[in-house]
């Protein structure tokens, strides 16, 4: 069994965003080459060519941001986590799984001191995760598209615990 290593994992992640648009280039190039027989893409008049360019000129590509689109399922397409978060059952699930230790019913003065002490000794609340959370060992969530903007506060408040995100969400035309 192969043992994950975070850094190379980290290393190899920041690689690949560094140049962005050309990994979605390439990505894409390589997709339409497996694919270009695919009727799908003959329908729309390849005709087996497989770079980008012809492929942005064949195929329509959905751009209007105004305009929701619903699943086959009638759910409103929108971002990762939207339609999870927004579901009836998902928030009776988290209000049945809350225990004392993350909502308590009551204050907790000792816990709130312990708190404030902790907080005072940090520089402008940097490394405040690791801070308030000494066995984190890495901050799972996505960290690209709109989320991209909180990502400088967010490696902040982590110091040193690596950010993982295993999904990326794409905007990009």
């Amino acid at each position: 069994m192969e043992i994950l290593n975070v850094e190379k994992l980290i290393g190899d992640f920041e690689v690949m965003t560094k140049d962005a648009e050309n990994v979605q280039r390439e990505t894409l190039k390589m997709i339409l080459e497996e694919n270009g027989c695919a009727e799908y893409l003959q329908n729309m008049g390849l005709n087996g060519r497989t770079d980008p360019e012809s492929f942005k000129a064949c195929v329509p590509l959905f751009i209007y941001s105004s305009k929701q689109s619903k699943t086959k399922g009638g759910l409103f397409a929108g971002t990762a986590t939207t339609n999870v978060f927004r579901n009836s059952q998902f928030k009776k699930a988290m209000t049945a799984m809350q225990s004392e230790c993350c909502s308590p019913d009551e204050p907790n003065p000792e816990l709130a001191d312990l708190i404030e002490k902790k907080c005072s000794r940090l520089s402008n609340w940097y490394g405040l995760i690791p801070e308030l959370f000494p066995n984190v060992k890495y901050i799972y969530g996505i960290m690209t598209g709109s989320m991209e903007p909180y990502l400088k506060k967010l490696r902040h408040y982590a110091a040193d615990v690596p950010l993982i995100s295993a999904d990326y969400g794409s905007s990009e035309g």
